[in-house]
């Protein structure tokens, strides 16, 4: 459809939203529109927009719109490789979520362990991401523990340290079969099927290799 349109009318939704006094939440219209923004390759509307509302919201409230507004913004920042930006906007939303939803908080801090990987500082990505898993063990939050195992994984390897890579990936696969998730399950293969091929042990890596290719996941 037509983008400008589309806009229009979720930008008229979201201030008919505001004059009620909603608060949104990451699933909501607000948190959503980013989704919009990068399938319609809209960067420089993103951060204008998210702009603009960072700015309403920080008078008329409530927190958690400046919550998501302050993600809307590190996500233009995270997208043109500027992570130092990207990361500290970030931090800024989890102070506001920290004392909102202890799930959203965690969700945040492996964002924040994720982007400073992709920074290059595994040292910094491996504290946050601890500080997740901590918080999702506490809350048996298991999808997200699975995906922070599955991103200390990427840390380590990243610093060539296959075996703690390796162990993360096999913690990833555990909590996946434990609650089902065929998803992360097929990620934790894939880990390591890359690992073995770091490690130049090719007849494991081709058995995960093999496992990913044959799961319907793959597939999607």
């Amino acid at each position: 459809g037509n983008s400008t349109e589309a806009l229009k009318f979720y930008y008229s939704a979201i201030d008919h939203y505001d004059k009620k006094g909603f608060v949104a939440g990451y699933n909501s219209l607000l948190g959503a529109m980013r989704i919009l923004f990068n399938l319609r390759a809209l960067h420089e509307e993103r951060l204008r927009y998210y702009t603009q509302k960072l700015n309403y919201y920080q008078v008329n409230g409530p927190k958690l719109n400046v919550a998501i507004c302050l993600q809307g913004v590190s996500g233009y920042y995270n997208l043109r490789g500027e992570f130092n930006t990207a990361i500290n906007y970030y931090l800024k939303a989890a102070e506001i979520t920290k004392k909102i939803s202890m799930q959203l908080y965690s969700n945040q801090l492996l964002v924040i362990g994720n982007m400073y990987r992709m920074w290059g500082n595994t040292d910094k990505s491996i504290e946050y991401l601890n500080n997740s898993i901590r918080l999702n063990e506490e809350t048996h939050l298991n999808k997200q523990l699975a995906s922070s195992y599955l991103e200390l994984s990427f840390a380590y390897d990243a610093r060539k340290q296959y075996e703690e890579a390796m162990k993360y990936a096999n913690k990833t696969y555990s909590t996946a079969a434990s609650i089902k998730s065929s998803e992360y399950v097929v990620r934790s293969w894939l880990v390591k099927a890359d690992l073995f091929t770091s490690m130049r042990i090719s007849d494991s890596a081709i058995v995960y290799f093999n496992k990913v290719i044959a799961s319907p996941e793959a597939l999607n």
